[in-house]
């Protein structure tokens, strides 16, 4: 499979990282940034150092993820991102599967009411 990662917020979480590296053996992982393309030297350091080829990395220079993979012709089986306004776009211009990852349920940042309600700590 073809898995893709959006960079800040994403994979910049250890756990996300992680998760990311343990798939390299099995597939194909990339990195699809909003980033500039002046601005990726620290993507392509931590990119190295998880053992991801240099060519596996995009940036999409703020262009909307959907329309930069449209514009392309790229496809991913699946891309992880924090950015709910990417993932909407990608699942909705492309045949990928955008997943929103969002940190911010993660147990030390929510709390569970007497209703039943998950929210963020305050």
């Amino acid at each position: 499979m073809k898995i893709s990662f959006d960079f800040d917020g994403t994979l910049t979480d250890p756990k996300i990282r992680e998760v990311a590296i343990s798939l390299l053996d099995k597939h194909e992982v990339f990195i699809l940034t909003s980033r500039f393309s002046d601005t990726m030297e620290d993507v392509f350091g931590l990119a190295g150092r998880m053992g991801l080829k240099r060519e596996n990395i995009f940036c999409t220079n703020l262009k909307d993820k959907g329309d930069w993979l449209v514009e392309n012709d790229l496809q991913f089986d699946i891309h992880f991102d924090d950015d709910y306004f990417q993932v909407d776009s990608i699942n909705n211009k492309t045949r990928t599967l955008a997943v929103l990852v969002d940190l911010t349920l993660h147990p030390n940042n929510i709390e569970i009411t007497e209703g039943g309600l998950i929210i963020p700590k305050s």
